[in-house]
């Protein structure tokens, strides 16, 4: 199985098979549209089972943690808003091991 992208006109949405690295770089179908990074507005997390776990980091495996999420129940969705001037880019990175099979990560930008 693999990792699901849907790329929209402002943000996309992975969902994330719990194996497979997914890098905004590489895996996600928008290298051309954004070569340097994304300008986030926020990133939404939803859980599709209870314990569904997700760490989001900058640029590769070891980057810096910019959200770490655990959610109690498939109610428990989280969110996090990004207050950053619009020059502010990130490189966003998730190891296939620190996201729950089934999670959806949306990134509004």
């Amino acid at each position: 199985m693999a990792n699901t992208i849907v790329v929209g006109t402002r943000g996309f949405t992975v969902t994330f098979d719990g194996s497979t690295d997914w890098d905004l770089a590489s895996s996600s179908g928008l290298t051309n549209d954004l070569p340097n990074g994304v300008a986030i507005r926020s990133i939404q997390i939803i859980p599709s089972a209870a314990d569904d776990i997700i760490t989001i980091r900058e640029v590769d495996a070891t980057g810096r943690v910019i959200m770490k999420s655990r959610c109690l129940d498939v109610y428990d969705q989280k969110i996090k808003y990004f207050s950053s001037p619009t020059d502010q880019r990130h490189q966003l990175f998730v190891k296939g091991s620190e996201a729950s099979s089934g999670v959806m990560m949306i990134v509004e930008y």
